[in-house]
C-alpha cells in the first residue's frame, strides 16, 4: 500500500499480514510492524519470497502494479459518484472474469455492487 493509504486505515496494522508501504520518503517512519519499500522495483524484489501478494491502493500504486498483477479482485459499485479520485489505467479488455457476485442493495446498504475476480488474459 501506499502511505496515503496507511495512513487512512482506521486500525494498523492490518492483521493477519504483513503490511508493506510503499514510500519515496527514505526517512518516513511508521510502525515497526511495518515494512517499508522505497519504491515499487523494491516491493516487487522483497514480494518475491511470498506466493500471493495484494496491492491495497492507492490509485498511483494500482496504475504502477497493473502491468505485472496476474490476478484482480474487484469490487464494482453500481452507481456514479462525484469523486476526486478515479481508478484509471485498468483496461479490462486485458482480463478474463472468472467470477462475479452480485450483491443487490437491501436495509444495511443503499448501493448494489458486484465482486469480480478477474484473471490477466
Amino acid at each position: 500500500m501506499g502511505r496515503k493509504t496507511w495512513d487512512s486505515l482506521p486500525k494498523k496494522p492490518l492483521p493477519n499480514r504483513i503490511n508493506i508501504v510503499i514510500s519515496s520518503n527514505k526517512n518516513i517512519k511508521l510502525s515497526d510492524e511495518v515494512k517499508i519499500c522505497n519504491s515499487v522495483e523494491d516491493a516487487v524484489e522483497y514480494c518475491k519470497q511470498f506466493e500471493e501478494v495484494f496491492i491495497i491502493g492507492g490509485q498511483k500504486l494500482y496504475r504502477q502494479f497493473f502491468p505485472i498483477a496476474n490476478k484482480l479482485y474487484l469490487t464494482k459499485v453500481h452507481h456514479k459518484f462525484d469523486t476526486d479520485t478515479k481508478l484509471e489505467g485498468l483496461n479490462m479488455n486485458e482480463w478474463t472474469i472468472l467470477e462475479e457476485k452480485l450483491n443487490p442493495p437491501n436495509d444495511s446498504r443503499f448501493y448494489a455492487f458486484s465482486f469480480l475476480v478477474c484473471e490477466k488474459k
